[in-house]
């Protein structure tokens, strides 16, 4: 069994407000296997693009840790931009941007939220559907106990804070009042930004009088967020960690290895509870390179994203 080493590798400070109840802020404490994690779990919406070439599903998440391992570096305690990303152009920047709020918005739904399951909405979607015409938010995800939604929609800045981008995205996030007939637990904007440090923000504004109700078929939503599991199932080395058993690749490219419980399956109509149940049974013991999400995806990274390499620009890391 690994020795547990709890002390985090970096922070992350965030601001918190019109939750009832208050939700606070401070700086949350993360992993960086916690942040991959985040990175390449929020959902998709091509889920039958990903069951009918589930290889694509793993090389999507490949791209995901190469963008984040390429954006960021360490700073002591803090994650800063990297050279890399300062100097791409505006276009460029406005994609990693976007990425690292949707990433941030999916660490913080998990941690504060109580919300391991997050979606990436699209027109496109044969999981989640919308009345016609209607404005869109970015995400939608679903409580440990399956049954609690929230909608959230993710900015992201390069630069400092941006209160008219925060307050776009409140207003984006306010259009949906019913999720399977359901209120919404939450409903927050979200802002990823670099004060100089990577920082986040996010708001619970009331619903829009204006909002209209989603539909989302959670047989087919499961399907999607685990569109990997063919993959592990077919290819996957099955370990032994703790009480569980985990199906696992690894990716020698980007010093990553990703698994999933070798009991979870997407045909089986009871995954939804084998979620919750997940969420809270115990997690195997993990070091500073390791974690387990409350969605059953484990992340293990090499030494590449140690302290001592993450401190380091991303062309001088070995």
């Amino acid at each position: 069994m690994r020795v547990r080493n709890s002390s985090p590798m970096i922070k992350i400070p965030y601001q918190t407000s019109h939750f009832n109840p208050p939700k606070g802020g401070g700086a949350l404490d993360v992993k960086w296997p916690e942040l991959v994690h985040a990175a390449v779990t929020y959902g998709k919406s091509s889920s039958c693009y990903h069951l009918s070439h589930p290889r694509h599903s793993m090389a999507e998440k490949r791209m995901r840790t190469h963008f984040l391992y390429a954006c960021l570096r360490q700073n002591g305690f803090s994650v800063m931009p990297s050279e890399l990303y300062t100097e791409m152009d505006a276009t460029e920047k406005s994609f990693s941007s976007y990425f690292l709020g949707m990433t941030l918005t999916k660490l913080f739904a998990a941690r504060l939220l109580d919300v391991p399951l997050l979606w990436h909405v699209s027109k496109s979607s044969q999981a989640i559907s919308f009345s016609s015409g209607n404005s869109r938010p970015d995400l939608i995800g679903c409580g440990s106990n399956v049954n609690s939604w929230i909608v959230a929609e993710a900015k992201g800045r390069s630069g400092g804070f941006d209160g008219p981008a925060l307050a776009r995205a409140k207003d984006q996030s306010r259009m949906v009042n019913l999720i399977n007939g359901l209120k919404p637990q939450y409903r927050v904007g979200c802002q990823a930004y670099f004060a100089p440090c990577l920082c986040f923000q996010l708001e619970d504004p009331p619903a829009e009088r204006r909002a209209t109700p989603a539909t989302v078929e959670v047989s087919a939503a499961l399907r999607e967020y685990y569109s990997i599991l063919p993959v592990l199932k077919e290819s996957g080395t099955v370990v032994s960690l703790g009480r569980h058993e985990f199906m696992l690749l690894s990716d020698d490219t980007n010093g990553v290895t990703i698994g999933l419980p070798k009991s979870f399956d997407i045909q089986d109509s009871r995954l939804r509870f084998a979620v919750s149940k997940f969420a809270s049974a115990p997690k195997p013991d993990c070091s500073l390179l390791e974690f387990v999400g409350n969605d059953g995806f484990y992340v293990r990274l090499d030494e590449r994203w140690s302290e001592r390499e993450m401190l380091k620009q991303p062309h001088r890391r070995e």
